[in-house]
């Protein structure tokens, strides 16, 4: 089976800050061990796969793709290298698989290399690559089985808009498999709510402006940011996302000490 492209982003976009922040400055990713190409792809692909197996990422999606129904519909958002196939469309085994990222290299130059050359799942479904935002896929919505996100709602500036797109896309009783959440222990996210809120009173003493770091916390209720833009939220915080969202949980994953699990059904 042929292996289908999709570029949503035209040359105007491909010019503004965003496009570029973090994701498509190739030369600095090609430094990253998350980084394929065609010369040592066997080494690097099972280096990224037993990357995720000991950070429990590769068990954990593992544990939870029973609840993906066979034969269906499926994507993955914010792909990357597209290793969670490794788990996802060998077990699965879908009929059709989305991948989806914003990095323009990772998902038309190192995810068909995962994908075609090191898994062959070009064999078991139909695979279309598509270069786009994860907020606003240009997908038709109520027409996918699942979706499944690994690492990638933490990176999520806006995760109310992300839940909501997933939402849109899933069919009624359609699963979300959202692995890689980071979690900390309740000294941490204690210490860190005591300490923002003493600088969110620090600064109301000052009479100035508020931060942007504490205009995030109070919008979104983030444990922590860090200067890759990762955020940590609190349990609570999750299960009302996830409500608000139009999702019930069927599953949190507790057994990893590094992240968080969740599989959603949509309501």
């Amino acid at each position: 089976m042929e292996i289908q492209f999709i570029d949503h982003f035209d040359e105007e976009s491909r010019h503004l800050p965003r496009y570029y922040q973090f994701w498509n400055d190739e030369q600095a990713e090609k430094k990253k061990k998350m980084w394929v190409d065609d010369e040592n792809y066997e080494e690097q692909c099972t280096r990224i796969i037993e990357m995720q197996k000991q950070k429990g990422l590769y068990r954990d999606t593992e544990e939870v793709v029973h609840y993906i129904p066979t034969g269906g519909v499926g994507i993955s958002l914010a792909a990357g290298s597209c290793w969670d196939a490794a788990v996802v469309v060998k077990k699965a085994r879908p009929k059709k698989m989305y991948f989806l990222d914003f990095s323009e290299h990772r998902i038309f130059k190192n995810a068909p290399i995962m994908l075609k050359n090191y898994l062959h799942l070009d064999e078991i479904c139909d695979i279309t690559l598509i270069h786009g935002d994860y907020y606003n896929t240009k997908l038709d919505g109520g027409v996918l089985d699942f979706a499944s996100m690994s690492m990638a709602l933490m990176m999520a500036e806006y995760p109310e808009r992300l839940l909501a797109e997933v939402r849109r896309l899933l069919k009624p009783k359609g699963i979300a498999i959202i692995m890689g959440e980071p979690r900390f222990s309740s000294e941490i996210v204690i210490k860190s709510v005591i300490k923002m809120h003493l600088i969110m009173l620090q600064e109301k003493l000052k009479g100035g402006e508020q931060s942007e770091k504490v205009t995030n916390y109070k919008k979104r209720h983030a444990l922590n940011t860090d200067s890759g833009g990762a955020n940590a939220y609190a349990m609570g915080t999750y299960k009302k996302m996830f409500r608000k969202s139009g999702f019930r949980i069927l599953e949190i994953k507790k057994g990893n000490p590094q992240f968080w699990g969740f599989v959603l059904q949509a309501i």
